[in-house]
């Protein structure tokens, strides 16, 4: 009997192993050693999508077709051979490489015993790894989505998909009522790395959208990584924020979340790679990780979840290993992926979308595929399918058609870095190698040699490393990109700019059109804002509270409190106020002091200065009245806090 899977269940487990973004290299093919690094080939058939497929395969993908007639097959013959690629994903050659959970029945795992790898989760069976890795196993409706291509596809992976796929995590959209009975959205808040509680100005959804536009991951497949490393509850250690050591920072994707020789667990290795890259928000997190899914697998033709656990496909022919650079080692998590997937899919009514699927197939596959651990069925290994791309000779060879640039102009200032995102086309072309020089004048005079940048005119305006450009000092540059293959060109020109004299980082400080800073709490510190300024060494910043006084950096910040950014000679660049919320007198507290100073304002016996009024708006409806100081009233009674 095949193994039934409870996606609940999956979910509590794979939490607890997703961390697992390995790159196994013991025992993986290396080109810098030697070995021959096959080149994965597509075959596409427009007219017959399965006449490419082997005959074991085609019952299964014309009962999909059928069903699904948008949906397209694609046959990646990794040229790998099969039994050879089975020893390399499990413990014959590497120990770490493949897991299953200690839950598991023995049939699963090594000789039948726990041989503990990382936590609960121990060294899989032969066995159970060539079930897992026999694409004949999953196609069917839902698992196939395990070899769903990774790229964004337009009018597909919509935000209200992604929506669909939070709903039932911590991350969902939620919902509030303003004070006219109206639904708005009440977005998420998150600690910073001073321990303030900080509003987003985006939902988790919208994020996960825009970071999927940006780097051309489907936003659903990024959706559905992090409910598969976090289980999408915010308690999670990788995202809560919380962590001693590491408060603000975050790792939605588990990305080098592994356990250490230093014996650091997984998730504090992970924290330590977050606050290594600066992720000290969620958004900053999640962005960064779905760049890293392309920039790390999918560009390298990684670009299903079964590839991204089964490293076996080098269809661009720009892999310098095989078998090593793979994001889980849950056998399983490819599945339980695609059953997320297909689930927010399914609801979403748009299971008949013109999905693209990129399925494999191994040299010396037998004609029955791998049975469940569980099953007493035993397959003749003798029994070899023949299919005309098995005898082959050549591998096919797919040239490059062309190469470009998002942008064809940059403007970043003195110290920036950015990365030039350059495609080269088809996706799937033999050799998508590039290589890029900085060029003075007509870029025909460039000679361009592979593996060699060559350095053309003012090499002190940029430093260029492959498509990350770093600005050196003021000037203009003109950087080119030629293909290695076909000696294709595209250009970018870069303008480098003087440094800001100041900046303020928007992630921790919000300050609306008036210059008041107005996201900050009790109890925060003239420190808390200071660390949110990136001043030059010429740039003095003075704080006063709201009579004058000078406050140091361990001052607490109250309302009134102004901050100014003066240059050598005093003359100022940029004064912000401080608006607390409820602190009306500026003493950097709430107390009856506050209550009473509204209540006289209302009554019509004092003024309040500009800043103050809006410290007295607790409410936020742009008057004060009796709400706003019985809100404070409350608070003071501790019976409704206002933070």
């Amino acid at each position: 009997m095949k193994k039934k899977y409870n996606l609940v269940l999956i979910l509590m487990l794979v939490t607890m192993f997703s961390i697992c973004n390995i790159y196994n290299v013991y025992g993986a093919l290396y080109k810098s050693r030697g070995d021959v690094i096959p080149v994965a080939t597509i075959e596409y058939d427009e007219k017959d999508n399965i006449a490419v497929f082997p005959e074991s395969y085609k019952g299964s993908l014309k009962a999909l077709k059928e069903k699904h007639p948008n949906w397209t097959f694609m046959a990646v013959y990794t040229n790998l051979d099969w039994k050879d690629s089975v020893r390399h994903e499990c413990y014959e050659v590497n120990e770490e490489i493949s897991l299953v959970h200690m839950s598991e029945a023995a049939c699963w795992k090594k000789d039948g015993a726990n041989y503990f790898k990382d936590g609960t989760w121990v060294v899989a069976s032969k066995k159970a790894v060539a079930y897992a890795m026999d694409p004949r196993n999953y196609l069917s409706e839902a698992s196939i989505f395990q070899f769903e291509s990774l790229s964004c596809i337009e009018g597909v992976h919509k935000l209200e998909a992604v929506e669909k796929i939070l709903e039932s995590t911590e991350l969902k959209t939620k919902y509030t009522e303003d004070e006219s009975g109206n639904k708005v959205i009440d977005y998420p808040t998150y600690n910073n790395v001073n321990n303030v509680t900080v509003k987003m100005e985006k939902t988790y959804a919208q994020v996960i959208y825009e970071a999927g536009l940006e780097s051309g991951v489907s936003p659903i497949h990024i959706a559905a990584r992090i409910i598969q490393e976090t289980g999408g509850k915010l308690s999670m250690g990788s995202i809560s924020g919380t962590n001693p050591g590491f408060e603000g920072y975050y790792n939605f994707f588990n990305i080098g979340a592994v356990p250490g020789s230093d014996n650091n667990s997984a998730v504090t290795n992970g924290l330590k790679t977050a606050k290594n890259n600066g992720w000290d928000s969620p958004e900053k997190a999640i962005k960064a990780g779905a760049l890293t899914l392309y920039n790390s697998y999918i560009k390298y033709g990684q670009d299903t979840v079964y590839f991204q656990k089964f490293d076996v496909s080098n269809s661009k022919g720009n892999a310098s290993m095989l078998y090593a650079f793979q994001y889980m080692t849950n056998i399983m998590a490819p599945n339980s992926e695609s059953s997320i997937t297909y689930s927010a899919y399914s609801k979403l009514g748009i299971l008949d979308s013109a999905f693209v699927f990129y399925i494999p197939v191994y040299e010396n596959m037998t004609i029955d595929k791998n049975p469940s651990p569980e099953s007493e069925e035993v397959i003749d290994e003798n029994n070899i399918e023949k299919n005309t791309y098995n005898e082959k000779e050549e591998v096919k060879v797919i040239n490059v058609n062309s190469i470009s640039v998002t942008k064809s102009n940059y403007s970043i200032k003195v110290g920036e870095s950015i990365n030039i995102d350059v495609k080269v086309l088809p996706d799937n072309a033999t050799n998508t190698k590039y290589v890029s020089s900085i060029v003075k004048g007509d870029s025909s005079q460039v000679d361009i040699y592979e593996n060699e940048v060559n350095i053309y005119g003012d090499s002190n305006v940029i430093k260029l490393e492959g498509n990350k450009v770093t600005a050196l000092k003021t000037g203009e540059a003109l950087v080119l990109f030629k293909t290695v293959d076909g000696e294709y060109t595209t250009s970018v020109k870069v303008t480098v700019t003087e440094k800001s004299k100041f900046e303020v980082d928007k992630e921790k400080l919000t300050i609306n059109e008036n210059g008041v800073i107005t996201n900050l709490g009790i109890g925060s510190k003239v420190k808390d804002v200071l660390s949110a300024m990136n001043c030059s060494d010429n740039v003095k910043i003075e704080c006063r509270d709201i009579s004058g006084n000078i406050l140091n950096d361990e001052s607490l910040v109250g309302t009134g409190m102004s901050i100014s950014l003066l240059e050598a000679d005093l003359a100022v660049l940029a004064k912000y106020d401080v608006v607390i919320k409820g602190d009306v007198n500026g003493d950097a507290k709430i107390t009856a002091s506050d209550y009473v100073i509204i209540k006289n304002f209302i009554m019509g016996t004092s003024n309040l200065e500009k800043v103050q009024t809006d410290g007295a708006d607790v409410n936020k409806d742009g008057k004060i009245t009796a709400s706003d100081y019985v809100l404070i009233k409350n608070h003071i009674m501790g019976t409704a806090p206002l933070y």
